[in-house]
């Protein structure tokens, strides 16, 4: 074995022991200059079937859909070379985080999508998990109707070896239920993963935030507290549920539990501001919004916060303006509303900022509250 080889699958394997995050990306991404540059088709491929894996559980999707492009790409001419399994199941955690990166225009995003259809009947694959995804994009494009349109195909489809597992699939319809507000329905989808009788590695870390508004909205307040001391300390400490973050963000806030809302932003602004999924970035500051505002509301005018240096408004003395924090928020929430929009054709994000100032109507206060 070469010294070259050598050192790729020394970094691989030290790699591979690495926690997902910046470092293990950073390693695999350097054994993947030495594989091409040593021109070793089968070390190509591996190592970027390892950094597509790394980027994805280490929140840097963007390297994932770029290693992939390449992978695609050599499958088409050389597929005995590469897992065709292996391949279409990774085909999937492309397509759903594609749409969160409003850059990747929506021709771009369809072609993807139709790419990712022939590869599936090309190779007698269920689409299930094609249609899941693409009722998804509708979803966080606000597309109701074709999201509703895909849904139904989605369920109706035959599953196979490549479709996600049944409660990762759950999940993802309480999603859907609370996104037309059928809150009620969201809660019964919601029932078996929160028996305990369906659970996988994300579930029911992810359900627990999905039914924080569905709770809310029903003003069953007592439920939403303990959906948030159970659910919370599940994803307290990993980026990819910012989404679900910012839901317990919201509920801190509308009991006015300040104290603890301060906090939880405290802890998780670096997340929103490392993100390059500009979509959860944008869920998170609508809440911390409603956290400003109601800061104000009960009477004052600044705070003290400990944030990141890495914010674009850090200050050193950590006095912060209530009404400037949220006008600088509204300017981020809009200059992101705007790109989303464009590339969607309508005005779902500038309308859900001031949908989610209504959430204010729920405020509400528990006589005991667990932190």
């Amino acid at each position: 074995m070469s010294d070259e080889i050598e050192k790729i699958y020394d970094l691989l394997y030290d790699a591979y022991s690495l926690e997902h995050g910046k470092t293990k990306i950073s390693m695999i991404e350097e054994a993947l200059s030495l594989a091409d540059i040593y021109g070793d088709e089968e070390l190509q491929i591996d190592t970027r079937n390892d950094l597509i894996e790394a980027a994805v559980f280490g929140g840097e999707h963007e390297k994932a859909i770029v290693a992939f492009s390449w992978l695609n790409q050599k499958y088409k001419e050389s597929p005995e070379l590469i897992n065709t399994f292996d391949f279409l199941w990774k085909y999937k955690w492309i397509l759903s985080q594609i749409y969160s990166f409003p850059h990747i225009t929506r021709s771009q995003i369809d072609a993807i999508f139709a790419d990712a259809i022939e590869c599936y009947n090309a190779n007698g694959a269920s689409l299930r998990p094609i249609y899941k995804s693409l009722c998804s994009l509708e979803m966080y494009s606000g597309n109701k109707e074709k999201a509703f349109e895909h849904y139904q195909k989605w369920l109706s489809t035959l599953r196979d070896s490549n479709s996600d597992c049944h409660a990762c699939e759950l999940t993802t319809q309480v999603g859907f239920q609370g996104f037309y507000e059928n809150d009620e329905q969201a809660l019964d989808v919601a029932k078996p993963i929160l028996n305990g009788k369906m659970k996988c590695a994300e579930v029911p870390h992810g359900t627990y935030g999905r039914i924080m508004l569905p709770l809310i909205r029903l003003n069953r307040f007592d439920e939403a507290q303990q959906t948030f001391n159970t659910g919370y300390k599940m994803v307290s400490k990993n980026k990819d549920f910012l989404s679900e973050i910012g839901k317990y963000l919201l509920f801190q806030v509308l009991t006015n539990n300040t104290k603890n809302a301060v906090g939880l932003f405290e802890k998780h602004l670096s997340w929103a501001v490392e993100t390059k999924h500009l979509d959860e970035r944008f869920e998170f500051y609508n809440m911390s919004w409603l956290l400003f505002d109601k800061l104000e509301s009960n009477g004052k005018t600044e705070v003290k916060l400990h944030l990141p240096n890495s914010f674009k408004h850090y200050k050193e003395d950590g006095i912060y303006n209530l009404a400037e924090l949220k006008t600088a928020f509204e300017s981020h929430l809009s200059e992101i509303a705007d790109l989303f929009d464009k590339r969607n054709g309508n005005r779902f994000y500038a309308e859900t900022i001031e949908k989610n100032k209504s959430l204010r109507k729920y405020a509400f206060e528990l006589e005991k509250q667990i932190s």
